[in-house]
């Protein structure tokens, strides 16, 4: 049970919300539980699974349960520029590690600790990074602050993504990997 985790809902955002998000999540869980007692089960809240929503998280009546965030903080570094985005992309050129942007990953640190120490429910770092298009020496900045601050409270957590616009691979057909990315976080 410990090398599978289901995750029920990515990212509740729009009209699902903390409000209604147990009236999907219940029901769900329930067939889960059917067929898989104990496995862990992730569970993000509203605004995309934002960290500042991990405080009043609803939580199911379930000792399996595995709370999630994802960071993406400060946005305007890790989405600079970023084409999916268009033009709400943030302008290029923005450098990550200003006393700033530590005391954000900080005090975020913090809004987890609370939250495992209120709920006793432990919390996954389900997904965090930034743009292929960032330079890599600042990408590198902000994947080793914001691993090692977490890293810290014992929250593990997950980049986002192997091959896609926050590659961690620099090809993925060859599957060579980003060697400054790995070690940034440890591997």
């Amino acid at each position: 049970d410990s090398m599978v985790w289901f995750e029920l809902l990515n990212e509740p955002n729009g009209q699902l919300t903390h409000a209604n998000l147990l009236s999907i999540l219940n029901p769900a869980l329930a067939e889960v539980r059917a067929t898989n007692p104990t496995r862990p089960v992730v569970i993000g809240g509203e605004s995309f699974s934002n960290v500042r929503t991990l405080n009043n998280l609803p939580l199911p009546n379930d000792p399996y349960i595995v709370a999630t965030f994802h960071y993406y903080d400060p946005f305007n570094f890790t989405h600079q520029g970023a084409s999916f985005l268009g033009a709400g992309a943030p302008p290029v050129g923005r450098t990550f590690g200003s006393a700033d942007d530590i005391n954000e990953i900080n005090n975020n640190v913090r809004l987890v600790q609370d939250f495992m120490t209120r709920t006793k429910v432990p919390v996954f770092y389900g997904e965090y990074g930034a743009y292929e298009g960032i330079p890599m020496a600042e990408r590198v900045k902000f994947y080793k602050s914001t691993h090692d601050a977490y890293k810290s409270v014992n929250v593990n957590g997950c980049a986002w993504g192997y091959a896609n616009t926050f590659n961690f691979r620099s090809n993925a057909v060859s599957g060579t990997w980003n060697q400054e990315l790995l070690t940034a976080i440890g591997l």
